[in-house]
């Protein structure tokens, strides 16, 4: 069976179709997204927004829970597994925190560095005060139960976490040589040792001792600037500590990590730009001059110095590394070869 259609109707249709397209354009409202606003609230944290008329409301909370204030060796990395795992706060309990953050469709990202911490959630923006009050709950959590930490579940993760990347794990054994017995030089991971032994008082006396409101940096894109203000109010332990960093000093050395096999992994750095000086971004152009990566996907970092100071055919890879915290950094370069190469190649 066929079916006929005469040219004059298809480009009726065709016609009506380009017009409600360029109805549907012109009626589409302009962005008006208003610049960065930023507040302080009279607890000392500070709020910063950027209205940009998204759909999808974005909202992070920052304070210094790094493992430079470790209060225990890994506490801050359990404390980033425990935020995401769906474990009772002072105002909901898990089950309440997990369902919430389904029924609003958000997503949840704990994250933290050597310096600082990041609780992170995204939502559709009609959902923004829930968000902020899933964040309040997670920010000012110490009181973990005692009957929740530790668990079998929670040790399974941490292990797992642990089955680091040769190049991850070889950036972290870079902090810790050339910061060695200092905070700063504190691994991001726990240690295996402590993997079962972490108990919920500790956890509860990091966060007492990190969260403060005080020292919190709240920020916002896609969410009108006074409902962030009015939502950041409880986020946060009010009146909750402000941890103080001790000077650190760059002292250098080396660290190696036995792991057989053929390949080789070497990060070699030496004291860079500490974060907000005047040689901070000189330190990041450094760094993309000895090996910025590729310029073409699979194509040959030509770009990079090292590289070219090579002057054979190699297959070794070689990245620039630039890291600044707040009174140190780190500029340097890491290096991916056969074991056989590695030698030459870094020499």
């Amino acid at each position: 069976m066929a079916t006929k259609f005469s040219s004059t109707s298809l480009i009726i249709t065709a016609k009506r179709s380009y017009s409600a397209q360029a109805a549907a354009k012109a009626a589409a409202p302009a962005l008006a997204g208003a610049g960065l606003q930023i507040s302080k609230l009279a607890s000392g944290a500070v709020v910063a927004s950027v209205e940009n008329d998204s759909p999808i409301a974005r909202v992070a909370v920052f304070l210094r829970g790094g493992s430079r204030y470790d209060t225990t060796p890994g506490v801050s990395h359990m404390l980033r597994l425990c935020a995401s795992a769906g474990l009772s706060s002072t105002q909901r309990t898990g089950f309440n925190m997990q369902r919430t953050l389904q029924q609003i469709g958000a997503t949840l990202n704990v994250v933290s560095d050597r310096e600082v911490a990041m609780y992170a959630l995204a939502s559709n923006r009609d959902s923004v005060a829930e968000t902020l009050s899933l964040l309040a709950s997670l920010t000012s959590n110490n009181s973990y139960r005692y009957y929740e930490l530790p668990n079998p579940y929670l040790s399974a993760r941490l292990r797992a976490t642990l089955e680091l990347s040769a190049e991850d794990r070889v950036v972290d054994l870079l902090g810790k040589a050339a910061f060695r017995a200092q905070p700063l030089g504190n691994s991001i991971y726990v240690p295996p040792y402590n993997v079962d032994k972490i108990s919920s008082d500790q956890l509860n006396a990091f966060v007492s001792a990190t969260h403060g409101a005080a020292g919190l940096v709240v920020v916002g894109t896609g969410v009108d600037h006074g409902v962030l203000v009015s939502g950041a109010e409880a986020v946060g332990l009010s009146g909750g500590s402000v941890p103080a960093s001790t000077p650190t000093k760059y002292l250098g050395g080396d660290l190696r990590h036995e792991t057989g096999g053929s390949v080789a992994n070497v990060a070699i750095a030496g004291e860079g730009a500490k974060l907000g000086g005047s040689d901070s971004i000189v330190a990041e152009v450094a760094a993309q001059v000895l090996g910025g990566g590729p310029c073409v996907k699979y194509g040959a970092n030509s770009s990079s110095v090292l590289v070219r100071a090579l002057q054979g055919d190699t297959s070794a890879k070689i990245v620039g590394y630039s890291v600044s915290f707040s009174d140190a950094g780190l500029l340097g370069f890491s290096v991916k070869a056969s074991a056989a190469q590695a030698p030459k190649v870094i020499v």
